[in-house]
């Protein structure tokens, strides 16, 4: 069942088809089927107007909420995500790794009237793809992105001119800058700024991001966003900080280790 939830979530945007979902989860037609139905039926996806391709469910969305907000990180993120959106007037987007891949746990809109596209709330994409998701894997040491960068080979391959290569060439500016500035890489015309926010121990917690229209980040303009993300993504750090640690001795006592 994940793996076609998982496969579905890769077509959300225009729709899974049956070959799609059987190509990505290597079952057979009959399977798949089955399995959509079954699904669909519990409400967790659903089929668009014409019948043929399956989305995501809203239903999804309350279940996802749910568990990106377990330890409460949602809810401490949620302040800084309001107040950089409020000083920026563009949509910010917070984002967390979830193993090789970076996910969509929330986001702001601000309040300048031109808004473009932006990722959805629960999307996921390989670690490397997209400027908060980029901060977060230059964030990691060297054995983890090598690893990262291997597992997310093939899901590199389903963007438009990016592999292993292109992914690795962005990270050293990442580090020597302290942030990430995407100038349409990904989807031309939109730029995206994203920072990660660090714990003490060097540890990614967490990722901000500003997105906008390449007007809106054209220097100086750009200097003071990226001063307002720097700023707001170490407080973030210090807020969320607390909360993996407790997380963490959480699931030491559970597995039986004295911190």
């Amino acid at each position: 069942m994940a793996a076609i939830l998982r496969a579905v979530a890769t077509h959300n945007s225009t729709g899974a088809r049956l070959v799609d979902v059987e190509t990505a989860t290597g079952l057979s037609k009959s399977t798949v089927h089955r399995l959509l139905s079954s699904l669909a039926a519990q409400g967790l996806v659903e089929q668009g107007d014409e019948g043929s391709a399956f989305f995501l469910s809203f239903d999804l969305l309350q279940l996802g909420a749910a568990a990106a907000n377990r330890y409460g990180v949602v809810d401490v993120a949620r302040p800084h995500l309001e107040r950089l959106a409020e000083r920026v007037g563009d949509t910010v987007i917070l984002s967390i790794a979830a193993g090789t891949d970076c996910v969509v746990i929330d986001r702001a809109e601000g309040d300048f009237p031109v808004q473009i596209n932006t990722p959805w709330l629960g999307e996921r994409r390989p670690l490397g793809i997209g400027a908060g998701s980029l901060a977060i894997l230059a964030a990691m040491p060297d054995e983890a992105i090598d690893e990262t960068l291997r597992a997310n080979r093939e899901g590199y391959a389903r963007f438009p001119n990016v592999d292993q290569a292109t992914v690795r060439g962005l990270i050293p500016a990442a580090r020597d800058n302290g942030y990430v500035f995407n100038d349409g890489v990904f989807i031309p015309g939109m730029c995206t700024l994203g920072c990660a926010a660090v714990a003490s121990n060097g540890k990614p917690l967490a990722a901000l991001s500003i997105t906008a229209i390449r007007e809106r980040m054209e220097e100086p303009r750009r200097a003071q966003l990226i001063r307002w993300l720097q700023e707001e993504a170490a407080s973030l750090a210090e807020h969320l900080q607390p909360l993996y640690a407790a997380k963490l001795r959480r699931s030491s006592k559970v597995a039986g280790v004295r911190l």
